[in-house]
């Protein structure tokens, strides 16, 4: 899931590292609605998390993850 984090020593301090986006995800994140022509349909951007974005029918929308986190 996105992003991950792990514990770096007893507790104290945390690493995290963030989702490697596939080519064309856009940064900053668009607006839901906003045109995603420079992408392939069904590019997921975001992870798989609550905050997905996908790209369908030409426009970002957001990603319904079934059995992600």
């Amino acid at each position: 899931c996105s992003p991950i984090c792990r514990a770096k020593d007893a507790g104290t301090q945390w690493n995290c590292f963030p989702w490697d986006e596939p080519p064309g995800c856009p940064d900053p994140r668009p607006l839901l609605g906003t045109a995603c022509t420079n992408v392939e349909a069904g590019t997921l951007c975001g992870g798989y998390s609550e905050q997905s974005m996908v790209c369908a029918g030409g426009y970002w929308g957001i990603a319904i993850i079934n059995g992600g986190c």
